[in-house]
């Protein structure tokens, strides 16, 4: 019996409650150090948002795997000397020390190659360079703020690099863009990327999770919510989702500068069968995290419904636990735990051992 329990408490860990306790997750990888070779990074800020025995809260990959050396930039693909030692030396390798950045000392511009006969750029080097500019204390000037947005602003990934790795290094940017500069100009540019459909679907969520760590970073929380609160209505891709996660994260943390009903708004978005699946597991929960009762009833509804995805049901199972109401839906939740499902029937155990009980035999 103390190993069955010892194994549920442990599978539950990862089957419950897993959207909202990866809000921390959501600074993406400020300084987190490059990825080791091969490693590609995140696809979505809710990529991993699916519950299940999976994610893992592991330490960074390159704790755990040494990154190889950076292939040597081409002659066009010159960096600030600063820069592209520290860039390097991040991933093992050296640099001469007169390496100088192109385009009048711009230090993103040199980060990307002149054009398209330019060596590929290694997004290892790129992002350790976004890092080494952060550490630097020093503030990316008005020239190398507007090199950014133009290469954020690009409907396909830049200088030859791969979609995933460009992924990578929007999220790189837009932290370094974060680092000391005017909040009110970033929030009018993280928005406009946001608004933008001809951006990749990534781009727009991490416009969003950066907005979100901006409210906790001295700008304008009204301004912020009220984006992420207009992202609430977009029922295409993640953006729904995302903007949930940042303002429970918001909620949580600094506390709402709006009269915004976040657990309400989390239940509409739950509720819409048309939303995308991703955003609904974190709207159910996040509606449970919030103590919004009114969201019982559509959770009791979705995890007793065979129809819907397994990942929703098991979400649905953690609100019913969440609004301490696993005690009165034992029927529900015992038939769960029969079910040939094994994550159907640990998602109920899991929810039972919280009210006090357990799955009966």
């Amino acid at each position: 019996m103390q190993k069955r329990t010892a194994i549920l408490t442990m599978a539950a860990l990862a089957a419950t409650g897993a959207a909202v306790f990866l809000l921390a997750r959501l600074g993406g990888r400020d300084g987190a150090g490059p990825a080791p070779r091969g490693a590609a990074p995140p696809p979505s800020p809710l990529s991993a948002l699916r519950p299940g025995p999976g994610p893992q809260a592991s330490a960074d990959p390159v704790t755990e795997t040494a990154p190889a050396r950076p292939r040597q930039p081409g002659p066009s693909w010159t960096l600030d000397g600063e820069v592209l030692r520290r860039a390097s030396g991040a991933a093992g390798g050296d640099t001469g020390e007169t390496a100088q950045g192109r385009g009048g000392g711009d230090r993103i511009a040199a980060l990307f190659p002149d054009s398209d006969d330019a060596a590929t750029p290694d997004a290892r080097v790129i992002t350790g360079g976004l890092r080494a500019l952060r550490d630097s204390g020093r503030p990316l000037s008005f020239e190398e703020r507007q090199s950014a947005y133009r290469l954020l602003e690009s409907t396909s990934p830049p200088g030859g690099l791969v979609e995933t790795a460009w992924h990578w290094v929007v999220d790189e940017m837009l932290s370094t863009l974060r680092a000391p500069h005017g909040s009110d100009e970033l929030i009018a540019r993280l928005e406009a990327l946001y608004r933008n459909d001809a951006l990749h679907m990534v781009v727009r969520d991490y416009a969003l999770q950066h907005l979100g760590h901006l409210h906790g970073e001295g700008a304008d929380p009204v301004r912020i919510e009220r984006v992420l609160a207009h992202a609430l209505g977009q029922g295409d891709g993640t953006l729904a989702g995302v903007a949930l996660l940042a303002l429970r994260r918001s909620a949580r943390d600094e506390g709402l500068a709006t009269d915004l009903d976040l657990g309400a708004a989390a239940h509409r978005v739950a509720a819409d069968p048309g939303a995308d699946l991703r955003s609904r597991l974190s709207a159910i929960q996040v509606a449970g995290k919030q103590g919004h009762t009114d969201a019982l009833p559509l959770a009791a509804e979705l995890a007793g419904d065979p129809a819907q995805p397994v990942p929703l049901r098991m979400s649905a199972v953690a609100t019913i636990a969440d609004l301490g109401a696993a005690g009165d839906h034992q029927p529900l939740l015992q038939e769960l735990g029969r079910s040939g499902d094994v994550r159907l029937r640990t998602a109920a155990g899991a929810a039972l051992q919280r009210a006090g009980g357990g799955l009966t035999d």
